[in-house]
């Protein structure tokens, strides 16, 4: 990052403070999304003006991030709170192709998380350098419209720094789902060799949510009647970034409903939340959906 981005110190007895839902993914006009972030000051002296850095990513967890922009943030006395917004540019996307007859890697090239064949060592140097221009940025691509249409939302993750403390949310908004029909939708985890283990929650009791590994398959669909899903709270072991599936199963007569996977990646003992919001009247295509 530049050197204008630095942030400013703070009072030892000013604390910004924000939560994972206090960043929200807030409009939706193309060729832009817009986003709100909510700081307060929970510390018992002022805070002094300050820069809000931000970060993004494809969808996902624990996958890199890239410089985004960075938005002021006003003095904000004991207790007071401030809402701060930005847009940014959404990616121009255009399907690749049908998810049943996309491998896996095309998608993790097309997402710059693996090298196409031949490519050489100079341009991957190139390609992988980090970016200083942080300004009023380009979102990363979103998984859904590669592999299927222009969604609502853009999905994806945003990062936010402020106070000496980094905040993140993973989320794919207002996802239109199909009652009574397997929902599939995907994301990312990880950025080199660990390990993972996966905890689904938010669901209804009779909602059915599964996930799968779509390492090594021909395309991106699963039958969740035959295929093996992942056991929840067990490790699993990666070499790089991996693309994951959520099969979901709305009863016939479901209304809007949220799915959050909670990711924990063993090397650091952390923990990112990945969300799904999906209703039965959401705009857009949303989940792939099968028989």
């Amino acid at each position: 990052m530049t050197a204008a981005l630095t942030q400013p110190r703070l009072a030892s007895s000013a604390l910004l403070h924000l939560e994972r839902t206090d960043i929200v993914f807030a409009d939706h006009s193309a060729p832009h999304a817009g986003f709100a972030v909510t700081i307060r000051n929970e510390g018992a002296g002022p805070a002094t003006p300050t820069v809000a850095v931000i970060e993004a990513a494809p969808l996902g967890a624990f996958v890199p991030w890239t410089p985004l922009t960075a938005v002021p943030v006003p003095a904000l006395a004991p207790g007071a709170a401030h809402a701060l917004s930005f847009t940014a540019l959404r990616p121009k996307a255009r399907p690749l192709g049908p998810p049943d007859r996309m491998p896996p890697r095309q998608i993790l090239i097309a997402a710059g998380f693996a090298d196409e064949p031949g490519r050489s060592a100079a341009i991957r140097a190139r390609q992988a350098a980090p970016r200083v221009d942080v300004g009023p940025g380009v979102l990363p691509a979103d998984l859904m419209e590669l592999l299927l249409d222009r969604q609502l939302y853009w999905a994806g993750n945003l990062n936010v720094h402020v106070g000496n403390k980094a905040v993140e949310r993973h989320l794919a908004q207002a996802l239109r789902i199909c009652p009574g029909r397997t929902n599939m939708a995907w994301f990312f985890v990880g950025s080199g060799p660990d390990a993972y283990r996966f905890r689904i929650d938010g669901v209804g009791p009779d909602w059915d949510a599964r996930l799968f590994d779509m390492s090594g398959r021909r395309s991106l669909l699963v039958d969740p009647r035959k295929d093996t899903p992942l056991a929840e709270e067990e490790w699993f072991t990666v070499t790089g970034t991996t693309m994951f599936l959520m099969a979901l199963a709305p009863p016939a007569n479901c209304g809007p409903g949220s799915v959050e996977v909670h990711v924990t990646q063993r090397s650091s003992g952390a923990t990112a939340v990945v969300e799904f919001s999906c209703d039965p009247r959401a705009a857009g295509p949303g989940c792939y959906v099968v028989s």
